[in-house]
């Protein structure tokens, strides 16, 4: 098993898990290499900016299919992949203030991972 950020100085971190939330793999993807490394606060702005703005995301790496946006490139706006990862953040930002952490959060580990799919026998 490999290990991860998450196991590392659990006393100066806060994290929250997500399972199986119902949004697009492929877009949360694109998000979380988007958002990584990046400030809690410098990704709410770009998330909300998504939500209420209708900002496009750059993608990268899934581009079939994602038109060309002004001054980015290929791009969407996957406005439902963005309110369930703000909510993510939110929850880790209030997690952090639990134990308390300051307000400087920086993400260091986001992940999106495909979720289960309900099996049935065949046709």
């Amino acid at each position: 098993m490999k290990e991860t950020n998450l196991n590392k100085n659990s006393e100066n971190t806060a994290k929250t898990i997500m399972k199986e939330l119902p949004i697009s793999t492929k877009h949360a993807i694109e998000l979380c290499s988007l958002l990584r490394y990046k400030t809690v606060e410098e990704a709410k702005k770009i998330l909300e900016g998504v939500i209420i703005d209708n900002k496009p995301i750059k993608y990268n790496r899934f581009t079939a299919g994602a038109g060309h946006k002004s001054n980015i490139g290929s791009g969407k706006i996957p406005i439902k992949a963005s309110e369930h990862i703000l909510k993510a953040i939110k929850s880790v930002e209030s997690n952090a203030l639990t134990k308390g952490l300051s307000k400087n959060l920086k993400i260091t580990h986001l992940l999106a991972n495909k979720a289960s799919r309900p099996f049935h026998y065949g046709r």
